[in-house]
Formats: structure tokens, C-alpha cells, sequence
């Protein structure tokens, strides 16, 4: 008989096999990580019983559950351990929700059930029952939008201007109600913005439960020694979100969700909260004192992805130093010259700037591997953000440039799309070039929807400049923002 494998730990080697499917990670299963659940796995002493998996991350899992006890389905959102006692999301939405009851208002999150603690195999874990909601935005663009409305510049789906405007003045509005009570959000992206679903307690359980066709759970885990793991599931359920309950006609409604990083505005946390780098403020990457404001700056990042298909900012390098860099240089590019208090925090800002705090160009470079310098063609991505030098790169699709990105080096100085122009198509930037970027008004003009017109456009230029303001104070609130005159715009 076989000894039993050790207890894994943060330091630990991989210890399964790879598993061919969109899932979590599974090495997250381990002491303090994520509970291992399996269909059919009941909670609470027998009172929720789970029949679909919903979604997962890195922090928790998420699952349709019915309820025995009020013969009703739930969300089971079960947290990993490690995050579980200092979990404030059942507390912040709890308070939400007595200010919700004494505005009469319908909350703008989604509607805590239940909470309660679950022992397992890797801890103790919070559960958190909710209402079930539907897909994210970021899920429903990929899963539901006919190929019309992908974007021309990638393959990559963009919601007809009426429903992008609708989605971002329901999550602006859930915004204000956050601020307005002195609560920050700090997880505002596409992942974090749900649609609804009609009433499912009517529908019988069989049309909800996971449905088995196309391959929705894993093979067989498997550790790389052979042995038996106690720590992870036998299989991993691939998400299910409840597509076909979600209608987005018209009148659809989209709610906040995930409060995990949630904080009174007037007393942040000692710890930064994890938001998705493309939509970080400045202050956080300067470790400055924070507030709500940062959730204002991730809602007009969003406001240009929304309608242009595109990130405003994009970073793909894993070095924090690189994206830092790159992060600043875009930022100085497309909504003007940095403040001097930033600039001066900005720790290797004279690498990319010279003493008169104009961008250096790129030039050239032999190095010893490579003996020539490359072209400028040689690894510029779709998006048309990021060259590397060391022949790969950290392009998001490395595709040749576009017409529309090379374009994009044409409108903010080049002369040509060809090799001769180097130093006004590129700058210096971490790990070799960066393509020269025009301001926020030609970006825009060059990867906006086609139905956006001038004048339309003009409104949401300044809605976005309103929200991007690099100092905190000076950038406008939710509700200065919903006065904007584009919300009230009908087509």
C-alpha cells in the first residue's frame, strides 16, 4: 500500500495533470484554497443541494443550488478558505441593503439569501446564498451577439451602442448609490456586472440542473504520482451560466455584484484592492491614499471598451516594473501630459523621457543574440500597443498590425506605414518599442461604433474625460457623470 500524498502547501509543486477545459485552476484546491464540489453535494445540514455550477474564479466558485427548505433556487457562492474570515461582503451588502429599504429603492446588487460556513478538506469556507442572477456582460457579448456587431478591428464582440449605454447608466447608477452611502466598490469590470434572469422557482429542476452534453465536466483528476488526492474534487464542472433565462431586449436590468473588496470610502483597507490592471487608477499604482474614485476611473475605461470593442490601456507583460512603465506611457499618450506630482513618483520615468519631458524615440538596437536589428513590423500585435524585442513578445493575438493600427501610428505623427519612419512611429518603452498612440479624441474617432455619430461621440469624449481625470479630486462623481447629456440621447 502506497503512503498518502503530503499535505500540499503555497510553495508546493503542480500535482495533477492538466485538465483540457475552461475551469479554475486546479492546483487552487488545496488547504486554505477552494472547496472541491461535486453535482449533487449538499450544504448547510441538507439544505442546499447543488444542481449546476455558475461560474468560478480564483476566489471562490459559484453554483445553482436548490433550497430545500423554502423550495427555491439560490446562488451558493462558496469562498476559499483562505479569504472566508476576513470576507466583509455579507456585512457591506447587509447594510446596503436597510439603505436600500429606507430610500425605497430596488438595490442595484444582487440580493443576499443566506450566509453561512461550511467545514471541508481545506478549511473552514464562507457560503453565500444569493438570488440567482444571469451571465456577466462580459459572458453575454460572447456568448449571445450575432457576428455583425463584432468588432471590425479583432474578433472580438461589441453590444450595439442602445445596450452599451444602458448596461453603463445601470452600473453608473449602482455607482452612485455606493458612493452616495460612503461605500467603494474596488472590483467595477464586465465579470462584476450581471444580468437578470426571469423567475426560475417555476421551472422544473431537470431544465436547470447541469446539462451533460459538450463535454460540461472534466475528465477524471488525476495527480502526476498516482496517488489519491483528498484535497481536490474527482472532476471539475465546467460553468453554466443561465443564458437561455437572460433576456437583453429592451428594459433589461443589470445588477453589481461581488462586494468581497468592497470598503467605506472613508477607511480603505491597508491592502489594495484587486482590480484588472487595464482598469487601475493611477493613485494605486502610486500607492497613494485612496477612495471611491477609483471605481469612477475603472467606469470610463470601461465607457471606451464598451464602444470601441477595444481596452483603453493594455498591458500584458507579468513584470510589475514593465506594465507600471507601459501603463504610464499610454496614459501620457492618449489623455495628456502626466501632473508633475505624478510625473515625480513615476520611478523610472527618466528612462523613457528626456530632460525636457518629451518621449524618446525608439532607435534601433543590435544586441549580441540577434546581431541586427529587427523591423518595425516584426512583432507588432493587432491592437497595435506592444513590440517587444526579444522575438515573442507580449502581444495579446500576435497577429500582424492592422490597417486600423498602423493607421493609428499615422495619426499620432508617422509619415508612412513602412520601415523609414521608425522613430516617429515608436518609442522607447520596457522591453524594446511601444507604438506611438494618438490622443483620446483620434483613438476614439478611429475605433468607435460605426453608428456613433459626431456629436454623439463628443458626449461620450466627455464623459470619459470626466471620468479619467488623473487626480482623484478632480475627477467627476457618479452622479455629475449621469448628468452627462448622452444618457438622455434616444435613437
Amino acid at each position: 500500500m502506497s503512503s498518502p500524498p503530503p499535505t500540499p502547501t503555497e510553495d508546493s509543486q503542480r500535482r495533477f495533470y492538466s485538465l483540457r477545459m475552461p475551469t479554475e485552476w486546479i492546483e487552487e484546491y488545496k488547504p486554505g484554497g477552494l472547496h472541491p464540489v461535486h453535482l449533487g453535494d449538499v450544504f448547510d445540514n441538507g439544505r442546499y443541494r447543488v444542481i449546476r455550477k455558475l461560474g468560478d474564479g480564483s476566489f471562490s466558485t459559484v453554483w445553482l443550488a436548490v433550497d430545500g427548505r423554502l423550495c427555491r433556487y439560490v446562488a451558493l457562492k462558496i469562498v476559499r478558505a483562505a479569504d472566508s474570515a476576513k470576507n466583509k461582503e455579507e456585512s457591506v451588502i447587509s447594510q446596503l441593503s436597510e439603505f436600500a429599504r429606507k430610500d425605497s429603492v430596488t438595490p442595484c446588487f444582487a440580493a443576499l439569501l443566506d450566509h453561512f460556513y461550511h467545514e471541508g478538506p481545506n478549511g473552514s469556507h464562507l457560503c453565500l446564498a444569493f438570488e440567482p442572477m444571469g451571465p456577466s456582460v462580459e459572458r453575454m457579448a460572447e456568448a449571445f451577439l450575432p457576428i455583425e456587431h463584432h468588432s471590425a478591428l479583432r474578433d472580438r464582440p461589441r453590444f450595439p451602442v442602445w445596450t452599451a449605454k444602458q448596461i453603463l447608466k445601470q452600473s453608473l447608477q449602482g455607482l452612485e448609490f455606493l458612493h452616495r452611502h460612503g461605500f467603494t466598490h474596488a472590483g467595477f469590470h464586465p465579470g462584476n456586472l450581471l444580468f437578470t434572469v426571469s423567475t426560475l422557482d417555476s421551472i422544473p429542476e431537470e431544465q436547470l440542473q447541469q446539462s451533460l452534453e459538450y463535454n460540461s465536466v472534466s475528465e477524471p483528476v488525476k495527480r502526476l504520482d498516482g496517488k489519491v488526492d483528498k484535497w481536490a474534487p474527482r472532476y471539475l464542472a465546467f460553468s453554466q451560466p443561465l443564458l437561455a433565462y437572460t433576456d437583453i431586449k429592451p428594459g433589461f436590468t443589470i445588477k453589481l455584484t461581488d462586494m468581497a473588496e468592497a470598503f467605506r470610502s472613508a477607511d480603505p483597507p491597508g491592502e489594495q484592492p484587486y482590480i484588472p490592471i487595464d482598469l487601475t487608477a493611477p493613485e494605486l499604482f502610486l500607492d497613494r491614499p485612496f477612495n471611491e474614485k477609483i471605481d469612477i476611473w475603472s467606469f470610463g475605461c470601461l465607457a471606451y471598451e464598451f464602444l470601441t470593442a477595444a481596452r483603453l490601456f493594455q498591458q500584458e507583460y507579468s513584470n510589475r516594473e514593465d506594465w507600471f512603465d507601459e501603463h504610464f506611457l499610454q496614459m501620457n499618450q492618449i489623455l495628456g501630459d502626466l501632473p508633475d506630482g505624478i510625473f515625480s513618483q513615476w520611478p523610472r520615468a527618466h528612462e523613457y523621457f528626456d530632460e525636457n519631458r518629451e518621449p524618446i524615440p525608439w532607435t534601433q538596437i543590435r544586441t549580441p543574440s540577434q546581431g541586427e536589428a529587427k523591423s518595425p513590423s516584426d512583432e507588432c500585435n493587432i491592437e497595435g500597443l506592444r513590440v517587444g524585442d526579444d522575438g515573442e513578445g507580449p502581444g495579446v493575438e500576435g497577429a500582424a498590425v492592422s490597417k486600423v493600427e498602423s493607421d493609428r501610428c499615422v495619426e499620432s505623427g508617422g509619415q508612412s506605414q513602412g520601415d523609414g519612419d521608425v522613430e516617429q512611429l515608436y518609442l522607447k518603452g520596457p522591453r524594446g518599442r511601444v507604438v506611438r498612440l494618438p490622443p483620446l479624441d483620434k483613438l476614439f474617432q478611429l475605433q468607435r461604433h460605426k453608428d456613433i455619430g459626431d456629436a454623439e461621440a463628443a458626449e461620450i469624449l466627455s464623459l470619459i474625460r470626466e471620468a479619467l481625470q488623473y487626480e482623484p479630486e478632480k475627477r467627476a462623481t457618479a452622479a455629475q457623470l449621469l448628468q452627462n447629456p448622452w444618457f438622455s440621447r434616444t435613437y
